[in-house]
């Protein structure tokens, strides 16, 4: 994915796609914050403490609440449209993909 979206151009950055009203460039921006996200969290740990709660499962975590709203789902859609306007071309989320999943790689031992 990371050579995909890195070699990208900007015409094919604007294209719609099936995941309506997203384009190209929005989806991709989108795709790359959640595994920006995933990073984020398993650099975070575990906590403990007040308010670490229990652990959660993937299927827990998608479960139909709040978050996935209309009025939520609108605001992530803006948001990642937003994004995708302000990007400095259409391999911007090719490279922060990359620089993300450098960052993810394990390099421990078992």
């Amino acid at each position: 994915m990371e050579r995909v979206l890195s070699g990208l151009a900007e015409q094919e950055a604007v294209l719609p796609t099936r995941c309506a009203p997203w384009d190209v460039a929005a989806l991709a921006v989108h795709t790359v914050g959640a595994v920006e996200r995933v990073s984020v969290m398993l650099d975070a740990g575990v906590s403990e403490g007040p308010g670490s709660g229990p652990l959660v499962s993937a299927a827990g975590y998608y479960a139909p609440d709040v978050r996935f709203s209309a009025a939520v789902n609108a605001d992530r859609v803006g948001g990642a449209v937003g994004a995708a306007a302000c990007r400095a071309d259409a391999a911007e989320p090719g490279r922060v993909l990359g620089a993300c999943w450098a960052r993810s790689r394990w390099t421990g031992s078992w």
